[in-house]
């Protein structure tokens, strides 16, 4: 018992020991505390002041470029008060909500403009335009360009954007190419294929199987282009092998080909060969014509899997669903925010810019009005000095008084 008191005797003056410690340096550090908050008020002091101007200009040129990408959408749709305040609402409320900045929604509704949508329609276009510029890893902006391009080349509509992107979306994830390759490639092939009657999804079917055989972009839309007028009306040597296999081009209705599938798929049944291949689609198109006859039986799948909906928008979903993701939205949260401070001093600086240009308008001529006097100044002082020189006498300097009275009668008062 008595060396179990002792244990607690020692274990008690080690703990009040301790304790003393801890309470020494609480109160040190109490005291670094109060120092440090003092030095800290001192520089924050300053450093709270320039953060201030950084925000504040932050916030007046954030304010300015999308004011100014807002105004051309209105000069190019010629929206009215109120839709205009609908689409910079629409581009705010993106802005906050997805990866995409307001100012880069502004930029994209400026490229929709340009491709002649109305205000209703850039309305209805921008979501599927997010959703096609996160599935291809690209600019708002360059989405919206694709977008209306595949649509223009097609006659499209607003309201089939989209299913143009998910088109795109099904293409260049499907197949061995990417949202940028297919534009190159539907560029070149578009307006053609719409001209014979070829369906959008069909072509885009095509430029991914050659996309799978390493056939991409231009070179694959050019090679697509080339096969489709060749069939359209065959001359020569080609009209006759199609002949020999007895093989039509023209559909039924005269305007434009059978699918093109349709005609490579008959082909391969019927055994034309890569001679006869050639002598068809001649050496711009033959190899890439031999490729999709070769594949013309897997086409009607893949063609299906292009045409599915609702692709772009889980894709853009899902590839958000990361902590890189979260990060861009709080990227563009925080410049919604800055946009949302910056809304109500939008008049006031406005105002304050004008100001500024007036009074510098108002700068220049006074400067040429200066100069002006500066030198009338020099020549009047030269002909004060002749009349104090003395040299000059009787009438002759009565001359020169009433010479002078008459030249600078407008100037006296404001150089004297």
């Amino acid at each position: 018992m008595a060396q179990a008191g002792s244990l607690w005797v020692r274990l008690g003056l080690r703990s009040k020991e301790f304790n003393q410690g801890l309470d020494k340096a609480q109160a040190r550090t109490k005291a670094f505390t109060a120092q440090a908050i003092k030095l800290g008020a001192a520089l924050g002091a300053g450093l709270g002041i320039l953060a201030v101007v950084n925000l504040t200009k932050k916030i007046v040129t954030l304010q300015a470029e999308f004011g100014s990408m807002m105004s051309r959408v209105n000069a190019l749709t010629s929206a009215t008060t109120e839709m205009s305040a609908a689409l910079r609402i629409q581009a705010q409320v993106l802005g906050q909500q997805t990866q995409f900045t307001a100012t880069q929604a502004a930029e994209a509704m400026t490229f929709l403009a340009q491709a002649g949508l109305n205000v209703n329609q850039i309305y209805k276009a921008m979501p599927n335009t997010l959703e096609l510029a996160a599935v291809g890893q690209i600019t708002l902006a360059e989405a919206a360009d694709i977008s209306t391009n595949i649509m223009s080349a097609y006659g499209l509509q607003a309201e089939d954007l989209g299913r143009v992107n998910d088109i795109i979306a099904n293409t260049s994830t499907k197949a061995n190419t990417n949202v940028r390759e297919f534009a190159e490639a539907f560029k070149m092939v578009g307006p053609v294929a719409k001209s014979a009657k070829q369906k959008i999804v069909d072509i885009s079917a095509q430029i991914g199987l050659l996309a799978n055989a390493g056939i991409k972009g231009t070179m694959a839309g050019t090679a697509l282009r080339t096969m489709i007028a060749k069939l359209i009306n065959p001359t020569g040597d080609a009209a006759d092998i199609l002949e020999k296999f007895n093989i039509q081009t023209q559909n039924l209705t005269g305007d434009g080909i059978r699918p093109l599938n349709d005609i490579l798929d008959e082909m391969r049944k019927k055994g034309v060969g890569l001679k006869d291949m050639f002598e068809i689609f001649d050496l711009r198109a033959a190899g890439s014509a031999d490729v999709l006859k070769a594949l013309s039986g897997e086409f009607e799948d893949f063609a299906e899997t292009v045409g599915v909906s609702g692709t772009a928008a889980r894709i853009a979903a899902e590839q958000m669903d990361n902590l890189k993701g979260d990060l861009l939205r709080v990227t563009s949260a925080w410049e919604g925010a800055l946009l949302s401070l910056g809304q109500g001093s939008d008049g006031f600086m406005r105002s304050v810019a004008q100001n500024i240009a007036g009074l510098l308008n108002w700068i220049t001529p006074q400067e040429k009005l200066s100069e002006t006097l500066i030198k009338t100044r020099i020549q009047l002082n030269a002909e004060i000095g002749v009349l104090k020189s003395g040299n000059i006498v009787g009438e002759a300097r009565t001359g020169l008084i009433d010479e002078i009275n008459r030249k600078y009668k407008d100037y006296l008062p404001q150089l004297i």
